[in-house]
């Protein structure tokens, strides 16, 4: 459903009646880089289960989540980033 939609509003306003190549390729760029992060969200997730239960414990293991994996999801996603500027 998203994919229809996207390629709609990108024809409104573009104004192309075509979709190239290089758009596609764009795609699985994107997901490269969010599966990084997925993988760093997921591990640091999976190390604060000692914050305890209830909606508090929720918020603080979100906060210290996000807290320790900031700079692992700026590293994983300036590096991705940077190896395909290289290959410019």
């Amino acid at each position: 459903l998203s994919f229809p939609l996207s390629y709609a509003l990108y024809c409104m306003v573009y104004g192309h009646g075509k979709m190239i190549a290089i758009n596609f390729l764009s795609l699985f760029v994107v997901l490269g880089v969010g599966c990084d992060d997925v993988f760093v969200l997921n591990d640091v997730w999976c190390h604060s289960r000692r914050s305890g239960t209830g909606d508090m414990a929720l918020s603080r293991r979100l906060w210290s989540m996000y807290r320790k994996a900031g700079l692992a999801i700026f590293a994983t996603s300036a590096t991705t980033a940077a190896s395909f500027f290289a290959n410019l």
